[in-house]
């Protein structure tokens, strides 16, 4: 098993001083990626011949290999020279850690000679937080280094108008009876450069417009067979959502597009603006179908899969859909494409799954999997899924998670392909941060915010006309509408048996719902997107997450008068929800992290990062606290979880 002090491997792949049974630190696996890249260039492992595991560990003792230019003369002098200074025998040879060879490898694909073991005066190492391990970024540039990538679609979009051949746009679904459009429009057109989706829309009776585009619809993917592609872009929206879609056919361009699978999205609800780009998204595409590889650069950045159905046909669709209804935004989606490349190649060797609570089934992020014997391990995202480049041969993939039993899972990576290996962990003892309870509710498909009584629970959901549902689910399960077309919604929080909201945008504002559920406007908030909100005894606090200003905290307003009391701000973009409870802030954000906060000190310093005493991972998007218990809404919202706090962090 592999420590910083030791490492195993398979034989062929073992530097000198492991196959001798000396220890080595992690540079052994240095020399193993070495050997992997070795074997890319070359068609063969750096030893081979030998029938038994002890013929290949001499092979090794004994002497280099042949060099990769007299085996494979036409192979990259650059890349042979980065996969020798990896492997070589002396340690003062070879790169002193993984980040030396990532450098070395980008420096190759942007045309350089590389450093080897040669660093120039004040380099400083380059982190890239994807969430994998450095050995793993080091495969995945390996990846896009050596896979070949015979074009099957190339568009730079550098014309002046649509190419029918390549794209095919569909039109919007039909408006509803009235004349209550303030402005209707969804169109897809080129500029120099660029193809644009637009979508936009204001209707005072609350409706949606949306605009699709396919890409090289005259291209099956399941046919083309594993592909991968690439869209560069650049996305600005509001209420309004963006998405990539894997669909099982090619539908009429006047027919409106359900079902698929969703690969990507860009959310941007309540009037919030959002942005991002010019960025890139890169999925690769089984030819089977089964898990596709997603990674937004972007971000956090992590690769992550999504489960794609099989079938006979495989189609990329591109969707913008905007909605908006009386006092709210015009609802706007741009999604302009700057280029959209596709190429087949031969999928590496990679394992992909998910790892999750064996008593509650839901992800567990903090979990780490990795080949055995290797030092590299592949993080879980927030929604506990993990991608991890691996070695050739019958391997033994273990996942470890704190807190839970270490689960095996044996795998064959053939020569390249994805294996799906999903683990479920056993917890062996409480933890500060894990999950206590779970319920499954109803009410909370498309849960906003989220607060309680001591008898009972408030949800709210956006609705159909981009106006609020609110809703009380009591004890024993019985769920009650408060207001079907609330202006509040956005954030909940109960004051002496008294429901407050907040409403965003041209409603904004705090609002108190009566006994029948009428909501009454107190007083306006110092933001046009408020979010989540929580009482701490005495003032309310909310989130804002502004990100055209750009701007994000919390706010802390005085319960009578609405005057601000503390502004706090933030670097992380992802903020969702506050609660209040026990004297803390609890804060979650979209990267899968829920902070502890003293608020004191957030107020005295302005900074809530500055304010954080503890933090755990959990993936939420709200957040309450009873006075004695920290609920929150997972991701899928579908569980309403009880977190435990008693326990030390």
């Amino acid at each position: 098993q592999g420590t910083g002090e030791h490492c195993e491997g398979t034989a062929p792949y073992m530097s000198p001083a492991v196959a001798a049974g000396k220890v080595e630190d992690t540079r052994c696996d240095i020399y193993a990626l070495g050997a992997m890249l070795y074997e890319m260039l070359t068609g063969c492992p750096p030893y081979r011949g030998a029938t038994t595991q002890e013929e290949v560990r001499r092979q090794v003792i004994e002497g280099p290999p042949k060099p990769i230019l007299a085996l494979q003369p036409h192979a990259s002098k650059r890349l042979a020279a980065v996969a020798e200074t990896a492997m070589a025998r002396d340690l003062k040879n070879r790169y002193a850690q993984m980040s030396d060879v990532l450098a070395d490898l980008q420096r190759v694909q942007q045309g350089k000679e590389p450093l080897g073991t040669r660093k120039p005066m004040g380099l400083r190492p380059r982190t890239v937080g994807l969430g994998l391990g450095a050995a793993g970024l080091v495969a995945l540039a390996l990846w896009a280094l050596l896979r070949p990538n015979p074009v099957v679609f190339d568009d730079t979009f550098v014309g002046s108008r649509i190419q029918a051949r390549s794209w095919d746009s569909g039109t919007p679904p039909p408006y509803p009876p009235g004349t209550n459009f303030g402005h209707a429009n969804a169109r897809v057109y080129q500029e120099t450069g660029g193809l644009v989706l637009q979508a936009t829309i204001a209707h005072s009776n609350g409706w949606y417009v949306r605009q699709d585009a396919w890409v090289a619809p005259r291209i099956n993917l399941r046919r083309v067979g594993n592909a991968s592609v690439e869209i560069e872009y650049l996305i600005t929206s509001t209420n309004a959502v963006v998405e990539v879609r894997a669909m099982p056919e090619l539908l009429a361009s006047d027919t409106y597009k359900t079902g698929g699978v969703t690969l990507a999205s860009w959310d941007a609800p309540r009037s919030r603006p959002f942005g991002e780009g010019p960025a890139r998204l890169l999925m690769d595409l089984p030819s089977a179908g089964g898990p596709v590889v997603v990674r937004r650069e972007s971000g956090a950045g992590e690769a992550r899969f999504v489960d794609v159905p099989g079938g006979d046909a495989l189609h990329l669709l591109l969707a913008a859909r905007a909605s908006s209804s009386a006092g709210a935004d015009v609802g706007a989606a741009t999604l302009r494409l700057h280029r959209v490349r596709i190429v087949k190649w031969a999928t590496p060797r990679v394992a992909a799954g998910k790892v999750a609570d064996k008593e509650f089934g839901l992800p567990v992020p903090s979990a780490e999997v990795g080949v055995r014997g290797w030092t590299h391990r592949a993080r879980c995202g927030g929604d506990g899924s993990y991608v991890l480049p691996l070695p050739p041969g019958t391997l033994a993939l273990e996942c470890r998670a704190p807190h839970h039993s270490t689960s095996q899972f044996a795998v064959h990576a053939e020569t390249t392909g994805l294996t799906r290996a999903d683990f479920a962990l056993t917890r062996r003892e409480a933890y500060y941060g894990g999950v206590v309870e779970a319920r499954m509710f109803p009410a909370l498909h498309g849960v906003a915010a989220l607060t309680v009584t001591t008898n009972c629970f408030f949800f709210s959901r956006l609705g159909q006309s981009n106006d609020w549902q609110v809703l009380r689910q009591n004890a024993d399960g019985q769920e009650l509408v408060i207001n079907a077309h609330a202006r509040a919604g956005s954030g909940l929080a109960v004051v002496s048996n008294v429901l407050y909201g907040l409403g965003t945008w041209k409603q904004r504002g705090l609002y108190r719902f009566d006994a029948s559920g009428e909501a009454h406007f107190l007083f306006d908030v110092p933001t046009p997107w408020p979010a989540s909100l929580a009482f701490d005894g005495t003032n309310f606090w909310f989130v804002e997450c502004d990100s055209f200003k750009p701007r994000w905290g919390l706010f802390s307003l005085n319960r009578r008068t609405g005057q601000v009391v503390a502004q706090v701000s933030s670097t992380n973009r992802e903020l969702q929800s506050v609660a209040w409870g026990r004297g803390r802030l609890w804060v979650s954000d979209g990267l899968g992290w829920v902070y502890e906060v003293d608020p004191g000190a957030a107020m005295r310093s302005g900074s809530l990062e500055q304010a954080v005493t503890n933090r755990f991972r959990g993936m939420y998007v709200a957040l309450c606290h009873d006075g004695r218990t920290l609920w929150a809404v997972t991701d899928d919202r579908r569980h309403l979880v009880k977190v435990d706090l008693e326990s030390p962090p």
